[in-house]
């Protein structure tokens, strides 16, 4: 069952990624490009994972949500990379970063279907993060 999962999943992301698809994405500019991938990817996933006609309010909140944390990360390894935060305080508010929108997307999906869709649960998305590898990579 996971491998036919994964299978169709890679067929779905392959499917976003075939030339005409990144042709039509280099044409577009600004944010909203690779927002609209993003969306296509969370789409692809849940199609798999949930059902093709999971709800597609939930989807978008998820969405805007992984958006927010994305924008959010940018904004901290641009402190990190100017020396304004030390690779700690970017580990720890990457971490905090993580629990509060994975805990709001919880609450949009339910419990069950974020688990389904991103295969753990809300509080274990913090734990993700491998800080001796991080810190390897980042001396002070």
């Amino acid at each position: 069952m996971a491998t036919r999962k994964r299978s169709a999943l890679s067929r779905k992301i392959s499917e976003l990624y075939q030339p005409q698809h990144a042709a039509k994405a280099s044409r577009r500019s600004g944010p909203s490009a690779p927002l609209e991938l993003r969306k296509k990817e969370l789409k692809a996933l849940a199609d798999v994972n949930l059902g093709e006609g999971y709800d597609p309010r939930k989807l978008e909140e998820v969405a805007r949500l992984q958006a927010r944390l994305h924008a959010r990360q940018q904004e901290l390894a641009a402190h990190l990379k100017s020396k304004e935060i030390s690779p700690e305080q970017y580990l720890n508010a990457l971490s905090a970063l993580h629990a509060e929108i994975f805990s709001e997307c919880e609450k949009v999906l339910g419990p069950r279907d974020f688990h389904a869709l991103f295969g753990t649960g809300a509080d274990q998305v913090g734990t993700m993060i491998d800080r001796q590898a991080f810190r390897k990579a980042h001396p002070h």
